[in-house]
């Protein structure tokens, strides 16, 4: 083979190593991506308790103001305000330090929206305390902002969900955001009973949105009984019962019969002591939700451990699926070279033996043994005599 078919064959083999090697890159950049994306979960799932932590010194500080603007002067939930909002202060803080970090790893447009919602709401949080601590806000004014706060919050969390890659993770975020719900109708019924007990009275709209809560409560409770695994929902039978339920079960009733004729009904009770009352239930309520974004927490670890190991195995495998070729085509080459080499001294050495072109001298022989195969016996009378004699 010639030095020219050499270069030809290289150039055969360059042409499917890279088509092999476009096809093996795009494979990979698609599993980074999705890599990415798993990534980009699990720093979520990591993110979820403060998340968690802030909705929920935010429901507390919403049910504290509520008392506040509840009571005539406010002497019971003056001091307590004033603690609530500095715990409130402190999970902000600790929101905040991974808040760069997480609109960094999602450049998902929607969530990004969801992020700049968030530091809105935080942006106007002072200005709408000190309004709150001038009285200069209904009670429905007063709670808005919070409510709109933590319901910006809890999108965050939503967004989990869009990125999960498995049914059982979708199923498990989806659980979470009904028990969010859940506990987040529970404190607005918290901020309302705040406010109807510490006047004395409910007046017919505080009342009305009362019951709606609790009648939402229930729905949403259904919702994570039905999409949470047995043990989630058996862990919240566990841990959100006993006598904090049924004394939270025993005000609600009287602050139905307060509405239904028995003005009588809430004497001795105080805002605070409603508070303070389903407070302890909502804790118990905090800590099934806690141990709800746990559990997403190690699955979401486990998924970005499955998918790491799968991409760096794809990576290997193509590397060395490359380098097997290109090692495969190297030894073709050399040794079509290697014949190609070896042609020009065989054809030198047939060529020349002892003077005479050893082609000719092979041609004038075959030429010789052609004429004796064709050249017919004579018969015997045309032989010289001393052939006949044989």
């Amino acid at each position: 083979m010639t030095g020219q078919n050499v270069r030809l064959f290289w150039l055969k083999m360059i042409l499917p190593v890279m088509c092999l090697s476009i096809l093996a890159g795009w494979i990979v950049s698609e599993m980074q991506y999705r890599n990415h994306g798993v990534y980009g979960l699990r720093e979520l799932a990591h993110f979820t308790p403060k998340i968690s932590a802030l909705i929920h010194e935010l429901q507390r500080e919403r049910g504290t103001s509520a008392g506040f603007l509840g009571e005539e002067e406010g002497a019971g939930f003056t001091e307590r305000l004033i603690e609530r909002r500095s715990a409130t202060d402190k999970a902000l803080h600790q929101f905040e330090q991974d808040l760069e970090r997480l609109g960094a790893l999602h450049r998902d447009a929607g969530f990004r929206a969801r992020l700049e919602l968030v530091r809105q709401y935080h942006g106007e949080l002072d200005a709408h305390r000190a309004l709150i601590s001038a009285r200069s806000l209904p009670l429905a004014d007063a709670t808005a902002l919070y409510t709109a706060y933590i319901d910006s919050l809890l999108t965050l969390i939503g967004h989990m969900a869009s990125m999960a890659s498995s049914a059982e993770m979708t199923r498990l975020i989806s659980a979470l955001q009904a028990y969010l719900e859940y506990k987040e109708r529970a404190g607005l019924e918290r901020a309302m009973g705040s406010n109807g007990f510490g006047a004395g009275a409910f007046n017919p709209q505080v009342y009305q949105r009362f019951t709606e809560l609790i009648v939402a409560q229930e729905a949403y409770l259904d919702l994570f009984k039905t999409l949470a695994p047995p043990k989630l929902w058996t862990h919240h039978r566990q841990i959100v019962g006993g006598s904090a339920v049924a004394e939270v079960d025993r005000l609600r009733a009287l602050g139905t019969a307060s509405v239904q004729g028995q003005p009588g009904a809430l004497a001795g009770i105080s805002g605070p002591s409603w508070f303070d009352t389903i407070t302890v239930k909502i804790d118990l309520m905090w800590q099934v939700e806690q141990h709800i974004s746990e559990s997403i927490e190690r699955s979401a670890e486990q998924i970005y451990e499955g998918a790491s190991t799968v991409f760096w195995g794809a990576v290997i495998g193509v590397a060395v699926l490359l380098i097997f070729v290109a090692w495969l085509g190297t030894q073709l080459a050399h040794g079509i070279s290697r014949s190609a080499d070896a042609v020009p001294a065989v054809e030198a050495d047939l060529a020349q033996e002892g003077g005479e072109p050893r082609r000719r001298r092979w041609r004038t022989k075959a030429k010789g043994a052609a004429a004796e195969e064709v050249t017919p016996e004579r018969p015997p009378q045309d032989r010289p005599a001393h052939e006949r004699l044989h």
